[in-house]
């Protein structure tokens, strides 16, 4: 848990530093912190199939404290962390805090980005038919 509280304050001093600019060369941090988003996601999904659940918290926050600095960051990721969301809401393993540190991240990431990025993710039930995807 301490590798995670100091990546998520280190997250919070970038975004305390680079507060109101709008430029984002190749120089700002915002523009660098974006460049290890991948990366950053990459390690995350390894952290949300681990079986400890203060692992899996630690995960969201750092997810949490990203799309509140970067917003829109994760447009590209999106498919990537569904499983881990619909894990940490589903699994019956799942604690309340769990549960909640997913919710929270998952409206933030609604609200932080626009919603063709979810379009291919969305499934539409049919009654009918069973489960259809939006496609």
């Amino acid at each position: 848990m301490f590798m995670f509280n100091t990546f998520i304050e280190l997250l919070r001093q970038t975004g305390n530093v680079t507060k109101g600019q709008t430029d984002f060369n190749q120089s700002s941090p915002r523009w660098l912190l974006n460049q290890e988003v991948p990366k950053i996601v990459r390690s995350v999904n390894k952290q949300l199939r681990e079986k400890s659940v203060k692992t899996k918290v630690g995960a969201f926050s750092v997810l949490k404290e990203l799309v509140i600095v970067l917003p829109d960051c994760l447009a590209e990721h999106i498919g990537s962390l569904i499983p881990g969301i619909e894990k940490a809401l589903c699994d019956k393993s799942s604690t309340s805090n769990l549960k909640t540190e997913a919710l929270i991240f998952t409206r933030l990431v609604l609200a932080s980005h626009s919603p063709p990025v979810f379009h291919p993710h969305i499934k539409i039930r049919d009654s009918s038919y069973g489960l259809l995807n939006s496609n």
